[in-house]
Parts: structure tokens; C-alpha cells; sequence
């Protein structure tokens, strides 16, 4: 068991060191492929472990409690029901970007005072701060009123806890009073390590000083794409109609993909209904660059007014996605699981890379924009497809 003292002693360095990498490898797979001979845990891992530790030591046992609505009542009527009238139970997990440890107490005995020196009892095992107890800014529900309390540090809430409602309890056939705690891991982590909560939760988004383009571009990906050759196929062919006639005035329709099958036949058409425009808009061609930590979406030929773009054209890194590639992309996994007859997908005016299908991390959006760098992917794609399935 770590100290908590020798943590926060020199925490930081002990952070980055956690991360570095090490040139101890060792042979095992063949002359190309090494194995790294030491093991770096993410220091969430070792507070985790510590907080299961302290638990177990007060006789809470571990269960696997997620991603259910009142996931923790239903497990205290589940349990309620085979175990009698006193449980203590808790649950480590990750959810939201966040980590929690949560537990609860079932007891005739158990009251608001005795539930919060158990939940203080594992946060000063955690991390040596002084801790500030006061009502929660924001009330749940799931408590009884008067009842309700937090533990913070600099305005920061690390655990919010309290008696849980008689009335939400009868609901599910509770009649026992029940303590329940929610401790936040990655701020106790954030506390002790000196950084960010999601710095602390993914450093492998962050660095001290900056995150890098080359960082940056790897995270940016398109949200659907096709996994098959089929749908590969299907995407390249949509990518050369709308640049063979994208500038086709409208009304019009032309034929991206056709395919026969024992069954069916399949057809896959770029349209655009409205007259007196084009096949495509002007941003459809746009393609994704990221320089100097700005991530941007500009035209493939031509040299922009624009200093910032000009820069990036220039010096930047250019991701090989486009707004009709990632279009292409959404239209094919799509097919790929089409079951119906007739389906139409119609990108507009784009705003953000999530109205294209391109994927931008929140915690790249967070740091590119904490840097007051540009995040530009917008402009009158205006593109629709039409998938039909002829039987």
C-alpha cells in the first residue's frame, strides 16, 4: 500500500514519470517485436486499488454495478432479498470521463453521522487534505430532504453522500435505511498529482508543456465507417461521382454504386432535389489540416487569403479526410447494415465535425480551445444520397 503523504510529496514528477517510456525491451515474439520489460500502471489504476483496499478493510464487498438507471436500488432489493436486512456493498468504475467509488449501507443503525465518518474515513486515506462538509450546491432526488452532504476541497466536491429517500426505497420494497456514497477518484487523482481532472483521467491526450499535431491528428477520426470491401467499395465510389459532378446544377441525380445480388439488387445515387444550385456544395471538398494546434478545414487546391490557413497549407499536416470522404464513410456503413427498401442521408451546412461524421475528442476541443487555437470545420456542404433496394 502507497503512502499518501509520499504521493503528494514530489507528485508531479512521480506523474510524468508514470507516463515516460523506457527502452528496457526484452525478445520475446520474433526479431521485429519486442515487449516492454517494465510495467507503468496510470496512477488511477494504484488509487483505485487503494480505495478497494480501504473498502474491503471495513468489510464492504465488491460488486459490478453499471450503466443501469437506479442500478443501486435494484441491486439493494436483489441483494436485500437473500441476504437479510444489513449490507455493505461497493463498486469501482469508470463512466463519463469520470471515476467513481461508490458504496452503500443497509442498516437498522445507520444514520447521516455515522455515514459520513465511514465516507471521510476512506477519503483520508486517499489524499491528506482538510476537507470542507457542507449541503451539496445541487440536490438529488434520491436523497431524503435535511439529509445530504458533501466533502470538498477549494470549492471542488469530492464525495456527495447521504440517506437515501424512505420513499424512493419503498418503491422497491425497501423498508431498511440506506447510507450511499459517491467518492470522485479523478479529483482525489487531480488533487494529488497537481493536474487537471481529465488530464488526470487520460494523459494520453495531454502533455505538460503542448499537445503536438501530430497527437492531435491521430484522435481525429470519422465516426461510421465501412467494414467491409463491399462497403469500401461503395465509399470510393461516392467520393468520385460527387468530384466528378459535383458542379452539376440542379435538380439532379447520378448513380454512385450499383450492385447485383441472387436476392436484390443495390443502387446507391448522390441527388440534390433543390433547383438552382449543385450536385454538391462548395465546402464538400474540404479537407481536414491541423497546424500549430489549429484543426481546419479548407479547400484542397488554392492558396488561402486567410494568414492562419495560408500557414497550414504551407507547414501543416494534412489528415486525408475530406467532408465528402467522411460523408462517403457515414453513407457506406449505412448499406452495410441496411435492411429496409429506401433510405435518404443529407449533410447541410456544417457547423461541426460531428454534422459531417468527422470526430473531434472533446478533450482535443478543450485543449485546442484553452489555447485559443482554431477549430474550423463548418461550411454549405450541402450533399444527399439516396440508398435503394430493388428485390
Amino acid at each position: 500500500m502507497w503512502d499518501p503523504e509520499e504521493i503528494s510529496k514530489n507528485a508531479k514528477d512521480n506523474y510524468d514519470a508514470a507516463w515516460s517510456e523506457t527502452k528496457d525491451y526484452v525478445a520475446e515474439h520474433g526479431d521485429d517485436f519486442q515487449l516492454k520489460q517494465e510495467y507503468s500502471p496510470h496512477p488511477l489504476v494504484e488509487l483505485q486499488h487503494q480505495a478497494r483496499e480501504e473498502l474491503q478493510k471495513n468489510g464492504f464487498d465488491e460488486i459490478i454495478n453499471k450503466d443501469e438507471k437506479d442500478a443501486w436500488i435494484k441491486t439493494i432489493k436483489a441483494f436485500s432479498e437473500r441476504r437479510g436486512k444489513t449490507l455493505q456493498l461497493f463498486t469501482v468504475e469508470n463512466s463519463n470521463g469520470a471515476s467513481y467509488a461508490s458504496f452503500v449501507v443497509m442498516d437498522e443503525r445507520i444514520s447521516l453521522d455515522s455515514g459520513t465518518a465511514i465516507t471521510k474515513g476512506i477519503i483520508d486515506r486517499l489524499v491528506t487534505k482538510e476537507l470542507q462538509l457542507s449541503p451539496p450546491e445541487k440536490l438529488s432526488q434520491q436523497y431524503a430532504q435535511g439529509v445530504e452532504r458533501c466533502f470538498s476541497f477549494s470549492e471542488k466536491e469530492l464525495a456527495h453522500f447521504g440517506m437515501l429517500s424512505p420513499i424512493l426505497l419503498s418503491e422497491y420494497g425497501v423498508s431498511t435505511p440506506v447510507f450511499y456514497a459517491e467518492i470522485r477518484l479523478d479529483r482525489i487523482g487531480s488533487l494529488i498529482f497537481g493536474v487537471p481532472e481529465k488530464e488526470f483521467m487520460f494523459p494520453q491526450f495531454f502533455s505538460s508543456v503542448n499537445m503536438t499535431d501530430d497527437e492531435i491528428s491521430r484522435a481525429i477520426t470519422v465516426i461510421e465507417k465501412p467494414n467491409t470491401e463491399l462497403g469500401k467499395l461503395i465509399s470510393k465510389s461516392i467520393i468520385r461521382t460527387a468530384l466528378d459532378h459535383g458542379t452539376a446544377p440542379s435538380p439532379c441525380r447520378y448513380k454512385a454504386f450499383e450492385k447485383e445480388f441472387v436476392d436484390r439488387k443495390l443502387q446507391v445515387w448522390l441527388f440534390e432535389s433543390e433547383p438552382g444550385t449543385k450536385l454538391c456544395g462548395p465546402a464538400c471538398i474540404n479537407e481536414m489540416w491541423v497546424y500549430d494546434g489549429n484543426i481546419l478545414a479548407m479547400p484542397p487546391s488554392g492558396m488561402p487569403q486567410d494568414v492562419l490557413e495560408k500557414e497550414a497549407k504551407e507547414r501543416g499536416k494534412r489528415l486525408g479526410i475530406s467532408m465528402i470522404s467522411a460523408f462517403a464513410d457515414e453513407v457506406a456503413a449505412r448499406v452495410e447494415n441496411f435492411n429496409g427498401e429506401y433510405e435518404t442521408v443529407q449533410v447541410k451546412n456544417v457547423a461541426s465535425g460531428e454534422d459531417i461524421n468527422i470526430l473531434i475528442p472533446d478533450l482535443v476541443k478543450e485543449f485546442v480551445l484553452s489555447k485559443n487555437k482554431r477549430l474550423s470545420i463548418k461550411g454549405p456542404v450541402f450533399v444527399g444520397a439516396e440508398i435503394k433496394i430493388e428485390r
